[in-house]
């Protein structure tokens, strides 16, 4: 579902992989593997990083289609995950950091 969403807009903004493993930063052997589901949950950065160079949403990447419910409590969770590792992250650069 990931990879599949990723695979269409790049297809759709007219990337090919090498350009977007190449503009994004991520290796274009991990986005292949990502695109045909064989890296089924990537880490966050990576998905922000192929999000931004796509100029999506990240939440647009993790989207589902699917009518299924297992499918669909999966991408919820994963979602939930997603956005936590964001909102921590965040927190990180609003908190100040303290010199000792």
């Amino acid at each position: 579902m990931i990879g599949e969403n990723i695979a269409y807009y790049r297809a759709v903004n007219g990337w090919s992989l090498t350009a977007l493993a190449s503009s994004s930063g991520v290796s274009q052997s991990l986005l292949q593997k990502i695109e045909n589901n064989n890296h089924p949950y990537p880490a966050v950065h990576t998905l922000e990083k192929l999000a931004q160079t796509l100029q999506i949403p990240l939440h647009t990447i993790l989207a589902t289609n699917s009518n299924s419910t297992l499918s669909h409590e999966l991408e919820e969770a994963w979602l939930n995950v997603v956005e936590s590792a964001m909102s921590k992250e965040q927190s990180n650069y609003i908190t100040p950091h303290k010199s000792p």
